[in-house]
């Protein structure tokens, strides 16, 4: 087995919720005044604590994000799987690999779109933004999560579909897996992900399986 721990992020990764999430968040900075494009949404506020600050405005962390969440958290458990990932997160469970999650969505969110899901059975462990000071690209969730699996970093690979989960693999040197399904291509460019040089690129989730090699 080429890596037995695998710390895989969630939305826009397990969970096609990447639109959800940049939708409540446009329609709350409109609210505020502010009319964002969706890449702006994208690079100033997805996965950012200081999302408020990057658009230039006065409102405090939980005056921003609260609105958003409480949204979010109505619709996230309807949010589907993402093609194929079902399957293989059943195949990766029964070959014997460790999962965990990694997201920068915070715990009550998380919960809500996880607890119930017929993948959460093949995770051992989760670490949200709830649990750590700092997020991705910061390499503190990912050391988190490895600690709670007991994860070694020569047998260990990160899968996400954006910079912020390569960087945070790289700078905990772990290897990369980036996911570039056809549902995140108005989320990320295709040549500003190959520049994070990740240590494997997929586009369909059930690659991972290649990627990281048979069971025990």
């Amino acid at each position: 087995m080429r890596y037995k721990y695998l710390l895989i992020d969630w939305d826009g990764c397990v969970i096609d919720s990447l639109n959800l999430w940049r939708k409540e968040i446009k329609k709350h900075l409109a609210v505020l005044g502010v009319e964002a494009s969706n890449k702006e949404v994208v690079s100033k506020a997805m996965g950012k604590r200081e999302a408020a600050l990057n658009f230039g405005l006065d409102v405090d962390y939980k005056s921003f994000w609260g609105p958003i969440r409480k949204i979010v958290e109505r619709e996230i458990a309807n949010v589907p799987y993402l093609p194929e990932v079902e399957d293989t997160l059943k195949k990766l469970y029964e070959n014997g690999h460790k999962m965990g999650v990694i997201t920068s969505s915070a715990r009550g969110v998380f919960n809500v779109g996880f607890k119930g899901r017929s993948v959460a059975k093949y995770f051992d462990a989760t670490v949200t933004a709830s649990d750590v000071k700092n997020l991705k690209p910061d390499p503190e969730a990912v050391n988190l999560l490895m600690s709670k699996l007991g994860a070694s970093r020569d047998e260990s690979l990160i899968i996400g579909d954006s910079p912020h989960d390569i960087g945070a693999g790289k700078n905990a040197n772990v290897d990369t897996c980036l996911f570039y399904p056809k549902q995140n291509h108005s989320f990320y460019k295709y040549e500003d992900l190959l520049a994070t040089e990740p240590t494997f690129l997929i586009e369909q989730f059930s690659d991972l399986l290649d990627v990281v090699g048979g069971g025990v």
